[in-house]
């Protein structure tokens, strides 16, 4: 009798012990995505506004290398797109602006009526 008032014991403690070992694991695989998660959200973020920021800054005398500049740096359709009305854009461009200068919000819900 007093052998199995030890093994429930120790059964119960063994089973207390992995069962906060699992807890105190799955929270922390939670903490290590929601920082994931984070961190590949503000990727994102500066990535687009290095984007909005190539494609907003363009001057007439520097066209073709802007140009080349935004093509470097984007991908897919908006790239093949992009590419093929190039050499349109080029020509047109010193007669629509003389310089286009441009600033990318890096913190999302910003505007410009809240600076």
């Amino acid at each position: 009798m007093n052998c199995l008032r030890v093994c429930g014991g120790i059964t119960l403690g063994l089973v207390i012990a992995i069962s906060v070992g699992g807890l105190f694991g799955w929270l922390g695989y939670r903490e290590y995505e929601a920082r994931q998660d984070q961190l590949q959200r503000d990727l994102f973020l500066e990535t687009g506004s290095q984007a909005a920021l190539s494609l907003a800054t363009i001057s007439s005398n520097e066209a073709d290398a802007d140009v080349q500049r935004i093509l470097d740096s984007s991908v897919g359709t908006f790239h093949d797109d992009f590419a093929q009305r190039a050499p349109v854009f080029i020509d047109h461009w010193p007669s629509w602006v003389l310089k286009s200068a441009g600033e990318a919000n890096t913190r999302p819900g910003r505007n410009a009526r809240s600076r």
